[in-house]
C-alpha cells in the first residue's frame, strides 16, 4: 500500500505497491486540489493512468465537481446473468453470428427497422425516481430545495437538443455494445458448471456529450473563445480508444494560452451535471437491459436468466454520495462482478462495506500496456495462443490492444481484494465477443 498527502488532503491510500510514476501524479494533482479537502482518497489496486486521471479512483464527493474525473464512458457497468442451462459448444460460432447481428457494435448504433422501443416508458419511469432520489440527498447534503422536472419525451428532446445530440442517436443506441474494452461473454462456473452470460457496456454516445458538455462550461470560466471551443469539439469527436486526444488537448491549451488553475463545478453548475449524470446512469441500464433481451432471443425461448448481478464502475453514486472512476460499490449483502480479460473471465463477489476502501472494490484487472504501447509491441501470435480453449471470432490484430497480457495478472487482483470483497464464484470464459 502507499500512502499519499497533498496541500488539501492527508488521507489517501493506494491499495498496490507498484504503481506507475505518471499515476502517482495524478493523484497528487488531486490531492493538492480543494475539491479533495476533508475526504478520504481511495486508490483501487486495478489502477493505472487514465485521461486526466487514474482509473480506480474512489472519493466522497464534496461542494464542487470536475466532469472529466468521470470521463466519457458515464455508467459503463457489468451485468451478468446466470442462465437456467448450459449451451452446447458446437452451437457457439453461430451463436457468435447471430449476436453480431442482433446487437450493433463500435460505432454502429440500430436502425429504425431494428429499433424496439418497448424500454423508453420503463427508462422514463426509473429515471425520474432516480432523480428524486438524488434530489433527496441533494436537500440533505447542502439544505437546499430543488425544483426538479419531470422527464418525458419533451424534456429528452430538449436535452438531446441542448447537448448537441442527435434525438434518433439517443433512442438508437440503447442494445448497442460499443468498442475498446466492452464485451459479450458467455462463461462457465467454477462452482457448479453453470454457463453466465455476461455484458460490459455503458451509456454510448449519451455519456460522451453529457461530459464534454459540462467541461465546456468548466472550461468557460477561463474566458476562453468560441474558436478554442471549436477546435476542442473537433479533437474530442474522435474518441476511439487509440487516439491521440490527451496531447492534441495540450497543443490546444499551449496555443490558446489556458490557464493552469483548474476550476470545477459549483452550486447550480454542480446539480445540473449530476441531474444529467443520472439521466445518463440510468441510460447505461436500460442499455444492458435491451442488450440482454436481444440476447436471450438470440439464445431462444427454452433460456432465461435464474439469476443476475449489475455492477456500475464509472460513476457518481448519488445514494452514498461516492466519486467511483474504474470501481465499484462494495457493501455487505451486496454483489458484485469483477471481469478481468478476455481469457481469464470475471469474479462474482460479495462486499464487505469497508469503510477504510470508501466501500469500493476494482472494477477490473487494470492495464499494463496503453493501447497503443499493446498494439504496437504484442504478439499476436502469443495472443491468439492464450485464447486457445475459448471459442472467439474477435482475436484479431484490430483487438491485440485487448488480449490478456495487457492487464495486469487477475492473482495479484485477487489477493489485494481480501479487505473490501469475499469472492463467491469465478467465471471462465468459453465464447468472447467483441466489436472488431
Amino acid at each position: 500500500m502507499i500512502e499519499l498527502k497533498g496541500k488539501y488532503n492527508q488521507d489517501c491510500k493506494i491499495f498496490i505497491d507498484d504503481v506507475e510514476t505518471e499515476a502517482i501524479e495524478l493523484v497528487q494533482n488531486i490531492l493538492n486540489n480543494e475539491i479533495s479537502e476533508g475526504v478520504q482518497v481511495r486508490i483501487m489496486p486495478d489502477t493505472h493512468v487514465g485521461k486526466g486521471i487514474v482509473i480506480g479512483f474512489t472519493m466522497p464527493m464534496t461542494k464542487m465537481i470536475n466532469p472529466n474525473y468521470i470521463g466519457v464512458d458515464i455508467g459503463c457497468s457489468v451485468t451478468t446473468h446466470k442462465l437456467n442451462k448450459r449451451i452446447e459448444a458446437d452451437r457457439l460460432p453461430t451463436l457468435d453470428l447471430a449476436i453480431r447481428r442482433s446487437v450493433p457494435m463500435g460505432m454502429n448504433i440500430r436502425k429504425e427497422k431494428t429499433y424496439d422501443n418497448w424500454w423508453v416508458d420503463p427508462y422514463i419511469e426509473a429515471v425520474n425516481l432516480n432523480l428524486q432520489s438524488f434530489q433527496q440527498e441533494w436537500a440533505k447534503r447542502f439544505d437546499e430545495e430543488k425544483v426538479l422536472e419531470t422527464v418525458d419525451r419533451e424534456y429528452i428532446s430538449r436535452l438531446a437538443k441542448k447537448l448537441g445530440i442527435n434525438e434518433d442517436t439517443f433512442y438508437y443506441s440503447v442494445g448497442t455494445l460499443g468498442g475498446g474494452n466492452h464485451f459479450i461473454e458467455i462463461g462457465e462456473s467454477a462452482k457448479d458448471g453453470s454457463h453466465y452470460l455476461t455484458i460490459h457496456s455503458g451509456s454510448r454516445n449519451l455519456g460522451l456529450k453529457v461530459c464534454n458538455y459540462h467541461a465546456k462550461k468548466m472550461l468557460s470560466q477561463r474566458g476562453l473563445t468560441q474558436e478554442y471551443f471549436d477546435e476542442f469539439k473537433q479533437i474530442t469527436k474522435n474518441t476511439q480508444p487509440t487516439s491521440d486526444i490527451p496531447q492534441k488537448l495540450e497543443e490546444l491549451a499551449k496555443k490558446y494560452k489556458v490557464d493552469k488553475k483548474e476550476y470545477m463545478l459549483e452550486g447550480d453548475d454542480m446539480y445540473n451535471y449530476l441531474v444529467d449524470m443520472v439521466i445518463a446512469q440510468t441510460y447505461a441500464q436500460f442499455n444492458h437491459k435491451a442488450m440482454s433481451k436481444a440476447i436471450f432471443k438470440d439464445l431462444g425461448e427454452d433460456y432465461y436468466s435464474v439469476d443476475s448481478v449489475y455492477s456500475m464502475h464509472n460513476f457518481i453514486d448519488t445514494a452514498d454520495w461516492i466519486i467511483r472512476k474504474g470501481a465499484i460499490r462494495s457493501y455487505k449483502g451486496e454483489r458484485m462482478v469483477i471481469p478481468f480479460n478476455m481469457r481469464d473471465g470475471i469474479l462474482i463477489c460479495e462486499g464487505k462495506s469497508n469503510a477504510d476502501w470508501n466501500c469500493s472494490a476494482p472494477h477490473g484487472a487494470g492495464r499494463v500496456l496503453a493501447r497503443n504501447k499493446a498494439l504496437k509491441t504484442l504478439d499476436m501470435e502469443e495472443f491468439t495462443k492464450e485464447m486457445e480453449g475459448i471459442y472467439s471470432s474477435s482475436v484479431c490484430q484490430s483487438t491485440l490492444d485487448e488480449s490478456p497480457m495487457a492487464y495486469k495478472d487477475k492473482n495479484l487482483i485477487m489477493v489485494a481484494i481480501k479487505g473490501t470483497a469475499t469472492i463467491i464464484d469465478s467465471i471462465r470464459p468459453i465464447m468472447n465477443i467483441k466489436a472488431k
